[in-house]
């Protein structure tokens, strides 16, 4: 909390998140890694990932433009493919 731009504090936190199933605090914390570094494309993949546990397993125009993007730039990102649709 004391240093609200170190990201490996947010990508601790949102793993920490998707451990205890809580999906709102995951993306939350996701997001706050995207503002410092927007072309993360593995965020951007756990960020959808997280999206689509939260909604029930469902995906969302968002998840199928974060898969689109992160799959543009990484072509066998795993966990891109998971969500393509």
């Amino acid at each position: 909390a004391s240093r609200p731009d170190n990201t490996q504090y947010w990508y601790l936190s949102a793993r920490t998140f998707m451990e205890q199933g809580d999906y709102q605090g995951a993306q939350s914390a996701y997001q706050q890694i995207l503002q410092r570094e927007a072309d993360n494309t593995q965020i951007k993949a756990e960020l959808a990932q997280a999206r689509f546990l939260a909604a029930g397993n469902k995906i969302d125009p968002l998840i199928d433009s974060l898969v689109e993007q992160v799959l543009a730039v990484d072509a066998v990102n795993p966990t891109a493919l998971g969500l393509a649709s």
